[in-house]
């Protein structure tokens, strides 16, 4: 699953910067390539001035031969533009026969955006989770209906990676109703999503349960049906899918995960299929770090995506005071914290009692609840007020 954070674009870029001054995709030696930022344009003379990365000032011109490209509109990426598209403070890649020169005549002129996303430098992901609505084998679309209610079309390739309960999967894997996370990528930013985004990897929920658990308790060194657990001994005995029986040792600080009230201690594990993660050993007996019943599996997954794991699924983002309140945004202090999040038109308003109000009646100083789409900031989806809390 991808998680995006937002990092200090421009910090980013001049590490980009550097790595395509060396290895640029436009079979151009690095000295033909001026980067900079434009301090004016001038059309009537049709001249930009730049200042380049090294600090030197270059009146660039710009003669009828020269072409020009910007990126401004999501994709798809056709970037021809015009002279008076490109304003002050805009970030450029000239390239020119003669850049050493004070007045340096372009060949090309490209907006930074237009560049990175035009030479496969840039690319964004997003993961969408939910439950499988339909899937077709011959078109490879697949249909899903994400955890927030929303309807989403992915396309499948063959370069898709299909992981289902952590082993390479089929289409026929895919059913309706199946839980999944579809981690998707595509060149250029978040805004040039595609209308069908591609899918890079399609996972279970099984298979994205054992990774966050691989990544805290180790790798899953036994797969299977218990067949005994003794106390005294402290082993645990797992019967293989292939039929062998394998022997994992225990001991006080293996987590027990029972997933029914069935199991009240470990050796009501018997007769129930786990996933043990721990220390696996050649020579000596694997150690449990935990040993998870399986029947638990989608509770977790639920719960993990509560916690935010999972972009795209509807979460508590906020418990607490409203603080500050605008058209588009609210701020809540939660848990000593202030919150920012962000308010849609599809955002819906609920009283105490649960009944439709106004957004016009929230106010500094209502408890509120939120639910959303966890990001930065997050989305609010459903507010429902408290009043004011007497403290």
């Amino acid at each position: 699953m991808i998680i995006m954070k937002n990092y200090n674009f421009k910090k980013i870029l001049v590490l980009i910067l550097l790595i395509l001054s060396l290895t640029t995709l436009h079979t151009l030696a690095a000295k033909k390539i001026l980067i900079g930022k434009i301090s004016s344009v001038n059309i009537s003379v049709q001249e930009i001035v730049i200042y380049t990365d090294k600090g030197r000032k270059k009146r660039v011109k710009i003669t009828k031969t020269t072409r020009l490209y910007k990126k401004l509109k999501p994709l798809p990426t056709d970037y021809r533009a015009r002279l008076s598209q490109f304003k002050k403070g805009n970030r450029v890649y000239v390239i020119s026969d003669n850049p050493e020169s004070p007045t340096p005549i372009a060949k090309q002129v490209w907006g930074e955006k237009a560049y990175l996303v035009k030479n496969g430098v840039i690319s964004s992901g997003k993961s969408y989770a939910g439950k499988v609505k339909k899937f077709s084998a011959g078109t490879k679309l697949l249909s899903l209906l994400t955890f927030d209610g929303k309807n989403i079309n992915l396309k499948l390739t063959g370069r898709t990676r299909i992981i289902f309960d952590n082993v390479k999967g089929r289409y026929a894997d895919i059913r309706s109703g199946t839980k999944v996370v579809a981690n998707c990528r595509w060149p250029g930013f978040i805004e040039d999503r595609p209308a069908t985004p591609v899918v890079t990897e399609l996972i279970d929920s099984r298979t994205f349960v054992t990774r966050r658990y691989r990544e805290k308790y180790g790798p899953v060194v036994a797969k299977g049906k218990v067949t005994d657990v003794n106390l005294k001994q402290k082993s645990i005995k797992v019967a293989r899918a292939q039929g062998w029986i394998e022997t994992i040792i225990f001991n006080r600080r293996t987590r027990w995960i029972p997933a029914t009230p069935r199991i009240k201690s470990p050796v009501d594990f018997a007769g129930y299929p786990v996933y043990i993660f721990g220390s696996p050993h050649r020579e000596k007996k694997s150690i449990a770090r935990m040993v998870l019943n399986t029947m638990g599996l989608n509770t977790i997954f639920e719960a993990l995506l509560k916690e935010g794991e999972i972009r795209g699924a509807l979460v508590n983002i906020a418990f607490g005071d409203i603080v500050a309140i605008t058209d588009n945004y609210l701020i809540v202090l939660s848990r000593g914290r202030r919150i920012k999040i962000r308010l849609t038109k599809k955002t819906a308003y609920f009283g105490k009692s649960g009944k439709s109000i106004n957004k016009s009646s929230l106010e500094r100083g209502h408890r509120v609840l939120i639910k959303g789409i966890f990001g930065n900031p997050s989305i609010a989806l459903r507010i429902r007020s408290f009043g004011k809390i007497t403290k």
